[in-house]
């Protein structure tokens, strides 16, 4: 994600493990914090929904969600009260992006449905690439906005599609969710 930092952008970065934090900022292993960010990138160590709520309101311009990829999603991430905080943090035209690639859940109707409660717009894209030979897994994204002209400028590729949530029934709040809606049932 730092390589795509331009030099007018401050990037924050939250981060659960400090095993990782160490790795990333280890350039024997990866110089992506060095050589890509724009500028000196903040990592804040702790569970992000924690963390994020001691950031200015109304600061950021994107926030990216990349966590759901393992068997053992952080399902706290994907409820009504962590939608609430996320666009609490964001500048008007701000959006939030989920990277839910995952090969036993489908998140997207989760995140569609928390879209509609909130009034916002939800729209995925799904490469389907898979190349074991190359090392490459399909990718899925979902990104989210009340109005923003980067999400207005997705709207206008054919390859992203507008998500449409359900009920408010099917709403995951901190008290509810039902992983077992979103298997992949092969």
């Amino acid at each position: 994600m730092a390589c795509y930092a331009r030099p007018d952008q401050r990037w924050t970065f939250y981060e659960i493990n400090p095993a990782v934090i160490g790795i990333a900022q280890n350039t024997d292993y990866f110089t992506y914090l060095q050589n890509c960010a724009a500028g000196p990138a903040e990592i804040v160590l702790g569970d992000a929904r924690l963390q994020l709520q001691k950031a200015p309101d109304h600061h950021y311009g994107l926030i990216v969600l990349d966590a759901f990829n393992s068997d053992a999603i952080p399902v706290h991430l994907l409820t009504q009260e962590a939608i609430d905080l996320y666009t609490s943090k964001l500048a008007t035209g701000g959006m939030l992006a989920f990277h839910i690639s995952n090969r036993s859940l489908r998140l997207d109707s989760v995140l569609a449905n928390l879209a509609k409660h909130i009034g916002a717009t939800s729209m995925s894209f799904a490469d389907g690439a898979f190349d074991p030979l190359k090392g490459k897994d399909p990718s899925e994204w979902l990104v989210m906005a009340h109005q923003s002209p980067a999400f207005d400028s997705l709207a206008q590729n054919p390859r992203w599609r507008v998500v449409q949530g359900r009920t408010e029934s099917d709403v995951w709040t901190d008290d509810f969710s039902n992983i077992l809606s979103v298997f992949r049932w092969y």
